[in-house]
């Protein structure tokens, strides 16, 4: 019987190495950080991360200032060695102080691909 908890231990080790080797943790590309469109009009306090476990770039924040009702949208960059991707995140809000904003937006993600915010953009609707 010691054989097969021995062979069960190797077995368990193999497959926490595999696992582990496909697992990526998420990145956070701004945390918890105060930032804002590209004109300065509208400014959010946050989140901006991507989960490539997932394949999804997520924005959790909440409006920073008041602002008009608008339509947000984030330019992200993915960088592998021979090649990019870009993925964005969009939206409408209303504008309101404290508003939580929650978008996400899937998106493929290789192991190799380094992800960078490349724009914030806003455009007021009234």
């Amino acid at each position: 019987m010691p054989n097969g908890k021995v062979l069960y231990a190797v077995l368990c080790c193999g497959l926490i190495t595999l696992y582990g080797g496909s697992v990526q943790a998420s990145s956070y590309l701004k945390s918890n950080e105060v930032f804002c469109d590209t004109t300065k009009t509208l400014c959010i306090k946050g989140s901006l991360s991507v989960h490539p476990n997932d394949g999804v770039a997520r924005l959790r924040a909440r409006v920073y200032k008041k602002t008009r009702p608008g339509f947000i949208r984030i330019t992200l960059y993915g960088y592998k060695k021979k090649s990019h991707s870009i993925a964005y995140i969009q939206g409408r809000i209303e504008g309101k102080h404290s508003e939580i904003v929650d978008l996400k937006n899937g998106l493929s993600v290789n192991s190799d691909t380094r992800w960078v915010l490349h724009r914030f953009e806003y455009l007021a609707t009234q």
